[in-house]
């Protein structure tokens, strides 16, 4: 389905089209019917430095990454074989592959969205992390950078570019080229470590500061169960079961693994004490009462004073799922990129091991290996449009 903002995009680009081509040539940037490319100088000097002064971690790193680059692309490649055979063998299966759309441009059944904002972010960060160690392996090894540069189809950034002088990058020897290639990967598996990180971070240190916990809320009744039974009903929260005081989620974990089928318990709620006769249910080894809650949270009232309630709520949850989405697309692009397909850097790598490991044959076998991708990528992603 095409949206709205998909149209306003299109319209934009019309009017992009229109405008002079030496306003475009100017600035650095070739504009064709479908992409724009903007190449710069600009940061070169900057990744001189870096990669000078860091010139023995950034080959350390270079080095682990070509080393694990391999086993992830054995991984990736088994993974799409069995995913693939699940497909075949299996009616209405989802797809094994599908890409990762921005939500409220471009929707297709079966692929998943994410809010335009949080899709932006995550995808200017990867592309910059993984383009930058790139560049900066290349200039460990002594490869010039001719530019830097971004791919955008119509004002959506779809790809990122650092140019090296490739006739240089093919006198180097096996293991530069291949720090260098697998770089980019390595780049983006930092980038969604350093994104995790700050998330548990955030999760562990931020909203202990700035939230509390006000009681435990019954989230959930279930249907038929001895909770429904008695009277009780969401919203209501939870003060004791038997005992035990509730003050937290552990504290209604300890209550409800005492809970006995058969023997009633008493549950005190904000709206009054129920008399509940626990049952027994298969998968439960206690007494099942039907219950589920969660914490009833707060802003801390400095914290509500300084900022407001509201914005500290959208702050932070803005803030966890932006983090959220630049670890798992930095993740995801990753190990894609380490598929032995051409053009990503895994099929580089793949070409570089074969031409190393059978120096006659190497390129049959790399078109046989092409080809195989292909035809799991496409069986991956007939679900997709309908197939299989």
């Amino acid at each position: 389905m095409v949206s709205v903002a998909l149209i306003v995009l299109i319209v934009l680009w019309i009017i992009i089209q229109l405008i002079n081509s030496k306003s475009f040539e100017k600035r650095g940037i070739e504009r064709s019917l479908l992409t724009l490319i903007f190449r710069s100088k600009r940061g070169i000097e900057a990744i001189d430095r870096t990669a000078k002064k860091r010139e023995k971690v950034l080959r350390r790193i270079g080095t682990i990454a070509a080393y694990i680059s391999v086993p992830l692309m054995i991984l990736v490649f088994i993974s799409l074989f069995l995913s693939a055979s699940h497909i075949l063998q299996t009616p209405n299966a989802p797809p094994g592959v599908a890409p990762l759309l921005p939500e409220g441009l471009v929707e297709i059944e079966g692929a998943p969205s994410i809010p335009l904002a949080y899709w932006l972010i995550a995808v200017i960060s990867l592309l910059m992390v993984h383009e930058l160690m790139h560049g900066l392996l290349a200039r460990v090894e002594g490869i010039p950078i001719k530019s830097l540069g971004i791919f955008s189809v119509t004002f959506l950034p779809l790809g990122a570019f650092v140019e090296p002088d490739e006739e240089v990058l093919e006198t180097k020897s096996y293991m530069a080229k291949m720090r260098v290639y697998a770089a980019g990967s390595m780049g983006n598996f930092i980038g969604a470590l350093a994104a995790g990180l700050t998330l548990l971070l955030m999760m562990m240190v931020v909203a202990p500061l700035v939230f509390t916990t006000q009681g435990i809320v019954i989230q959930n009744v279930t249907t038929g169960s001895p909770a429904e039974f008695a009277g009780i009903s969401v919203n209501q929260t939870i003060l004791g079961i038997g005992t035990v005081d509730i003050g937290s989620i552990s504290d209604f974990r300890e209550a409800v693994t005492q809970l006995e089928a058969g023997s009633p318990i008493s549950v005190a709620t904000s709206a009054g004490t129920y008399n509940v006769v626990p049952e027994g249910r298969e998968g439960y080894k206690q007494g099942f009462i039907g219950i589920a809650v969660r914490a009833d949270v707060a802003v801390k009232p400095y914290i509500a004073e300084t900022v407001g309630e509201k914005r500290a709520f959208s702050i932070y949850g803005v803030a966890v799922e932006g983090l959220y989405w630049v670890a798992i697309l930095n993740f995801l692009v990753g190990l894609t990129n380490l598929l032995p397909i051409i053009p990503l850097d895994g099929g580089r790598m793949f070409a570089l091991l074969m031409e190393r490991a059978a120096p006659k044959s190497h390129k049959n076998i790399t078109t046989v290996i092409y080809l195989a991708l292909l035809v799991l990528v496409f069986i991956n992603a007939g679900p997709l449009f309908g197939l299989f």
